[in-house]
């Protein structure tokens, strides 16, 4: 009964831990918010999505680790289970930066802008 009781615990925790940047999924965008633009406008909204998602997506990572750290010295120390979930989870933001890049990458190909052929 207790190896089951550590068991929900120990998915109780983790499931509560933030997401690596990778890990998280982009939101939906409509088309329609970018359908107005120009090829020189999604240019430049694609290298401000990326270079916003580069700085969230670091502080989203390092706060993956923590939460990870702190999780593993809660199995050994249980305080430690004060120091998860730091308040800086950047779930929502990422998913949006990551649904408004593949919008504009959809729209970008649609307009034929000589830059989509560059988008992963």
């Amino acid at each position: 009964m207790k190896k089951i009781l550590a068991g929900i615990l120990c998915i109780g925790l983790l499931s509560g831990c933030a997401k690596k940047a990778q890990d998280i999924k982009p939101s939906y965008v409509s088309t329609l918010e970018y359908s107005d633009n120009s090829c020189k406008e999604l240019k430049r909204e694609v290298i401000e999505i990326n270079r916003e998602l580069r700085v969230i997506s670091g502080v989203q990572d390092d706060t993956a680790t923590k939460d990870a750290l702190s999780v593993a010295a809660s199995l050994v120390f249980w305080p430690a289970l004060f120091l998860t979930a730091t308040g800086d989870d950047n779930k929502r933001k990422i998913a949006d930066l990551k649904g408004r890049y593949d919008t504009v990458k959809i729209v970008a190909k649609k307009k034929k802008c000589k830059f989509s052929k560059e988008l992963k």
